[in-house]
């Protein structure tokens, strides 16, 4: 499947202080990872030969955040703005914004469970990965299970803050570039 978000090189910068600098620049939650991560997964479920890889995996995230924040955010920047920060060509994010809405056939719903299914393996993967000691602990407070907020947006703000829970969220599910879904 040949799509917009492919990079003729791999970029320079990890996939970590990409999002890392997305996030800053465009002020961004936490709960709009974990909606990106749905919505990319959402692709890989409609084209299973959809592979990300080094060289799609920067670009995926910037147009997955850009649109979360679009949706679940009461402000959000220009695409201009988020062209700059990302990087790329105000007409390249466009292509790849209506591209990558395509993909997931324009489905931007996330449903209250699917938000706290999320969540709740995030949080699994991330206690096994510091118990593993891959990652250290943002904080000497355990991190609350998804199953006990009402709000799924209030989940996601109280449950995954910090550093490390940014980098759960990316290594879960880019850090094996082959891997497909939640594990």
């Amino acid at each position: 499947l040949k799509t917009h978000f492919s990079s003729k090189e791999v970029p320079a910068i990890s996939l970590p202080s990409y999002v890392r600098q997305i996030s800053r620049y465009a002020e961004c939650e936490e709960s709009i990872h974990v909606a990106a991560l749905i919505y990319i997964d959402r692709i890989v479920a409609h084209y299973p030969s959809f592979a990300i890889n080094s060289r799609n995996v920067h670009k995926l995230a910037l147009v997955g955040i850009m649109i979360a924040m679009k949706i679940f955010d009461d402000i959000f920047m220009r695409n201009s703005d988020y062209a700059i920060i990302g990087g790329v060509t105000v007409e390249e994010l466009n292509c790849m914004e209506h591209e990558f809405l395509a993909l997931i056939d324009f489905d931007l719903h996330i449903r209250e469970g699917d938000y706290n299914n999320y969540c709740s393996k995030l949080h699994k993967f991330g206690a096994r990965k510091i118990r593993e000691k891959k990652i250290s602990p943002c904080s000497d407070k355990e991190l609350p299970l998804a199953s006990t907020y009402e709000s799924p947006k209030k989940i996601i703000r109280e449950s995954l803050v910090g550093d490390a829970n940014l980098k759960l969220i990316i290594e879960l599910r880019f850090g094996h570039m082959n891997s497909v879904g939640i594990p």
